[in-house]
C-alpha cells in the first residue's frame, strides 16, 4: 500500500510577490495635489515624454504600466492606470488643484492606493510639500511595500513647520523599511531629480548598500562585480561632500547626474573591485549605492520543504518559535553563479545568521536552506556565491522583509485552488507520495483531499 502526503497552501486575501527582475513592474507617481504643488506638477508633465522614451528605447527596462494617484485631506485618487503615453499625459493635465487649509495631508493613503495596483519591484515616488497628517497607517503602508518589494522614495518641496515629528517620521521609516530615500529639494529643481529617475529606470537594479551616515568621517563600502554594469550613488543631506576611493586609495571620478543644495545623484564607472565613500558632512547623510546587473534573486518561507517558489510567502509565516525555510531562486540568464550561503542581515547590514544552501532544481536555479528561526524584527536578505572563474558575488534584498501581520483588511475571496502537483505522478508500489495544492481565499475555508473512492485523505494545511 501507498502512503499518501498531502498539503494545501492556504494564501488569506495575501498576494504572494517576487523580489526578482524578470517580471514586469511599474513606474508610479503618488502627487499631492493641493495648490502649492503647481510648479512640481508642470515639471513632471514637462519631462513626461523624456521618462517615456527612457523606457521606450531601454532593452533592459522592467517597466510595464505607468500609475498615476494624487492626494490631498482627506481624499486620493487613481488618475491613470495605463500603458499608454498619451493617457497618462492627459491625467497629469487633468489634474485639478485646490486649497490645501491645513498643512498635513493624506499622503499615506495615496501611497497605500498605489501600492495595491503597483506590480512587485516598482519604481515608485511620491511628490509632496507637506507632512502626513495619517501617520497612523505607516505600518500597514510598510507592510504592503514589503510584500511587493517596492522601493518608496519622497520628493519633498516644502514641510509643515509645525507638523514634524511623528507627521514627519513615517516618511523616514518608510524609506529605511524600503531602501528608499527622501530628497529634500527646492520646486524648481524637481526637473533635476526627474534627471535621476529617468537613468534609474533604464536597466534592472540591484542595491550595493544603503546607509544614514550620523557624522563626519562616516564611510559607505560597497563592491563591484563582473555582473554590474554601472553604480549610481546618491547622497540626501545639506550640502552633500563626498569623495570615492578604490582599495588602493585611489580617488575614483563621478559623473554628474543631478546637484541641488540637499541631493547629489552621481554616476561611477564599474570596474569591479572595492570601494569606499568618504562622507565628508557633518551631519546626517542618507547614502543609497544602486547598480544595474545581470543577476539577482527572488526570495520566500515556508514551514515545509518547499519544491518551487510558488509554495512560499515572501513574508515569514506567523509564528515566532517556528522554524521555517527560505527559498531563493536565483536569476541570472547565463546560469554561471552557484551560489553558497544566505545570509539574515539587520537594516544596517550586519550579518546576523549565515544559512548554507543546497540546490533542489538545477534548471530553475532553485536553493533552499535547512529551517530557521528569522528574526523577530525588520530585517534582509543576502546571497553569496560564486562564478565559474571564481568570483565572489554578493546581492542584497531590496526591501526589509518581517513576520506577517493582519493590518490589511481582509476581503471576501471565493477559493481559487491551484494544484501544484503534476496531474500524473509515477510512484514504485508502495512507496510514498506528495500531492500539494495551493488554496487563494477568505475567510478560510474548510479543505478536504478524497481519492477516487470518495474517501477522505488526512492532510496538513500551511497558511500563507
Amino acid at each position: 500500500m501507498s502512503f499518501v502526503k498531502l498539503y494545501i497552501f492556504l494564501v488569506i486575501d495575501i498576494t504572494i510577490c517576487v523580489n526578482c527582475h524578470q517580471a514586469k513592474s511599474s513606474l508610479v507617481f503618488v502627487i499631492d495635489r493641493t495648490s502649492s504643488m503647481h510648479k512640481v506638477i508642470d515639471q513632471v508633465k514637462m519631462k513626461t515624454d523624456l521618462i517615456f522614451d527612457a523606457v521606450l528605447e531601454s532593452n533592459s527596462s522592467r517597466i510595464e504600466d505607468f500609475i498615476l494617484v494624487t492626494f490631498d485631506d482627506p481624499n486620493t485618487e487613481v488618475k491613470a492606470w495605463t500603458t499608454k503615453r498619451e493617457e497618462f499625459k492627459a491625467a497629469l493635465k487633468s489634474i485639478k488643484l485646490i486649497n490645501g487649509g491645513d498643512c498635513p495631508e493624506y499622503s499615506m493613503s495615496g501611497i497605500e492606493e498605489a501600492l495595491k495596483i503597483s506590480k512587485p519591484n516598482s519604481y515608485f515616488y511620491v511628490f509632496t510639500d507637506a507632512s502626513s497628517s495619517d501617520y497612523k497607517k505607516i505600518d500597514l503602508v510598510k507592510s504592503l511595500s514589503q510584500k511587493k518589494a517596492i522601493q518608496v522614495n519622497f520628493l519633498l518641496t516644502g514641510m509643515c513647520k509645525k507638523f514634524v515629528g511623528k507627521y514627519y517620521s513615517v516618511y523616514e521609516n518608510l524609506t529605511e523599511a524600503t531602501s528608499g530615500q527622501i530628497f529634500n529639494i527646492n520646486r524648481n529643481d524637481i526637473n533635476k531629480i526627474i534627471n535621476y529617475i529617468i537613468e534609474s529606470i533604464k536597466s534592472k537594479r540591484t542595491i550595493l548598500n544603503h546607509k544614514n551616515i550620523k557624522k563626519k568621517g562616516d564611510i559607505v563600502q560597497f563592491t563591484v562585480d563582473s555582473k554590474i554594469q554601472d553604480v549610481m550613488i546618491s547622497i540626501s543631506c545639506d550640502s552633500p561632500n563626498y569623495h570615492v576611493t578604490d582599495s588602493g586609495g585611489n580617488i575614483i571620478d563621478t559623473i554628474e547626474i543631478a546637484h541641488t543644495k540637499k541631493t547629489a545623484v552621481d554616476k561611477m564607472i564599474a570596474v569591479p573591485g572595492d570601494y569606499t565613500i568618504h562622507i565628508n558632512n557633518d551631519v546626517k547623510c542618507s547614502v543609497v549605492v544602486s547598480a544595474s546587473t545581470t543577476v539577482c534573486f527572488q526570495y520566500g518561507f515556508s514551514k515545509i520543504e518547499p519544491t518551487t517558489m510558488n509554495e512560499t510567502s515572501t513574508k515569514p509565516l506567523k509564528g515566532l518559535k517556528d522554524k521555517q525555510y527560505l527559498a531563493i531562486e536565483l536569476d541570472n540568464v547565463e546560469k554561471d553563479v552557484t551560489l553558497e550561503t544566505a545570509e539574515i542581515r539587520d537594516i544596517d547590514y550586519s550579518v546576523l545568521n549565515v544559512l548554507p544552501l543546497k540546490i533542489i532544481n538545477v534548471e530553475k536555479q532553485l536553493y533552499v536552506t535547512e529551517p530557521f528561526k528569522p528574526p523577530s524584527g525588520m530585517f534582509k536578505i543576502a546571497i553569496n556565491g560564486l562564478t565559474e572563474k571564481k568570483e565572489k558575488i554578493t546581492r542584497i534584498s531590496t526591501s526589509t522583509s518581517e513576520y506577517q501581520d493582519e493590518l490589511e483588511k481582509a476581503k471576501v475571496t471565493a477559493p481559487m485552488v491551484t494544484i501544484l502537483s503534476e496531474s500524473i505522478v509515477d510512484v514504485e508500489f508502495g512507496d510514498p507520495i506528495t500531492l500539494k495544492c495551493k488554496i487563494h481565499a477568505y475567510p478560510e475555508p474548510n479543505v478536504t483531499w478524497t481519492d477516487g473512492s470518495g474517501a477522505i485523505i488526512s492532510s496538513q494545511m500551511h497558511a500563507l
